[in-house]
């Protein structure tokens, strides 16, 4: 049930459940509070969260559906997910599927670390190409250093797609 929750928090916002279920937003994200009924604009949301300042009622999506409707947790998620046409599962994923999911997870966090390495290393040989260009523009640089500095810039358009602006 978690997981269908937070797959509903991240796809339904407070103004989509608002419209939903015949109730007004406005561009200021306040409006009288459908909850008690108000008449004035103590209601104030966002697209996460929700706020009655005369009533005190607060929360989430699910929590709104469950104080409009008076219905509990479960059945706040199971409509949610039937009247957004959501498609979500409410049983818990086979041995399979989760195996699945802890791999996809890691795959995902080896990504993550080959980019950032990628990244240093990029970083890396920027600060040493900007180096290099330095030593050429004052007149410092030997014949291997301009050959070095050719090369370095060759191969980071070849393989990153990017020369470095040797002025940055």
């Amino acid at each position: 049930m978690n997981m269908m929750a937070e797959k509903i928090r991240d796809r339904v916002t407070i103004p989509m459940v608002l419209s939903q279920y015949g109730y007004q937003t406005s561009s200021r994200k306040r409006v009288p509070c459908p909850i008690h009924q108000g008449k004035d604009p103590n209601f104030c949301y966002t697209d996460q969260v929700y706020h009655c300042w005369s009533c005190g009622a607060k929360g989430d999506v699910i929590g709104l559906v469950m104080e409009l409707f008076g219905i509990g947790f479960k059945p706040a998620l199971m409509k949610l997910n039937h009247d957004f046409c959501l498609g979500l599962s409410s049983e818990r994923p086979s041995y399979r599927e989760r195996q699945l999911m802890a791999e996809n997870k890691r795959v995902l966090k080896a990504y993550g670390q080959w980019k950032k390495k990628k990244k240093c290393a990029y970083d890396g040989l920027c600060a040493f190409h900007r180096e290099l260009f330095r030593r050429m523009a004052v007149g410092e640089a030997s014949e291997e250093i301009v050959a070095v500095q050719g090369d370095l810039e060759a191969w980071l358009e070849d393989n990153i797609q990017e020369v470095v602006q040797p002025w940055i």
